[in-house]
């Protein structure tokens, strides 16, 4: 996810595993957002809830059945 400094405008990545872990650290503390630090200035800068849910897609127990099924179904090639 790319992010861009509120205070100096520098633009840098967070990585998706560093979002996925604060995702779930706030969902089980009951947090409003993650505070990404600026590499260049050092600030904070915030990540909404809402932001860290859209670039972190939760896979649906249905896409994960259908996975797993369809690799159940196919035969083995010999």
């Amino acid at each position: 996810m790319q992010i861009r400094c509120f205070r100096c405008n520098f633009s840098f990545a967070v990585k998706r595993e560093e979002l996925q872990f604060a995702l779930e650290a706030l969902e089980e503390s009951g947090g409003t957002h993650y505070d990404a630090k600026c590499p260049r200035c050092r600030r904070n800068t915030p990540i909404s809830l809402e932001q860290l849910r859209r670039a972190v897609p939760q896979e649906s127990d249905d896409s994960k059945a259908g996975q797993s099924r369809t690799a159940k179904d196919t035969p083995a090639k010999d």
